[in-house]
């Protein structure tokens, strides 16, 4: 997950940070605030079809690479024809109105947000059944598996809009908690996760082992 947002609070904050340009920082910002308000109005968000599937692979493409560029170690470099596969497989369960839960198909929920006819992110999320165990109660929670907004056109509301519709879904579909997870180094996704309200439930730690 990789998107951030930017209040008001904020770009006023940054406006008075020098008492000798505040006034023309704050119009500077205040113009900025117009920008994003309008920006946020002509923003949609919509069910994805299969003509999104080249796009969707672009924008997958750019999260990927910043993922790989951040963890080598651990991701892969993107492979467009493999990501285009799994985003296809994905894409197919969302408009299939056949599922079978007793074989473990699950229903997933692939939304794109648009601005002006573009397509500029997408969430791809589903509904997760826990089931008791010794240890935790059962528990029925959507799960966002990926939330991408393009690099260029961060800052917008996509993600706000895109968290906001699955939300929407969820409690349509009788689901009241929503999950995802967001590696240590992405602290500007974290940043906008808590300003939607998330908090942290688990932390995963990790430790380099050696032979000697």
């Amino acid at each position: 997950m990789t998107t951030t947002n930017v209040s008001f609070s904020t770009l006023m904050a940054v406006a008075t940070t020098s008492c000798l340009k505040a006034e023309p920082r704050r119009d500077t910002n205040l113009r900025n605030e117009n920008q994003y308000m309008e920006s946020h109005e002509k923003l949609s968000v919509r069910h994805a079809l299969m003509s999104d599937l080249d796009r969707l692979t672009s924008l997958s493409i750019e999260v990927q690479r910043l993922h790989s560029d951040a963890l080598p170690d651990l991701f892969r470099e993107p492979n467009p024809e493999a990501l285009r596969k799994y985003l296809e497989k994905e894409l197919k369960l969302s408009l299939r109105k056949d599922l079978n839960k007793d074989q473990g198909e699950t229903s997933v929920l692939f939304l794109v947000a648009e601005q002006e006819n573009h397509s500029i992110g997408y969430l791809l999320g589903k509904t997760v059944n826990r089931s008791e165990n010794p240890f935790r109660h059962s528990a029925q929670v959507f799960y966002v598996d990926q939330l991408v907004v393009a690099r260029s056109a961060r800052r917008l509301g996509a993600g706000r809009k895109l968290i906001e519709a699955a939300e929407t879904h969820a409690i349509a579909a009788g689901t009241y908690t929503l999950q995802l997870d967001s590696w240590a180094f992405n602290t500007s996704a974290h940043h906008f996760f808590k300003q939607l309200g998330f908090t942290p439930i688990n932390i995963v730690l990790a430790k380099e082992l050696t032979a000697d």
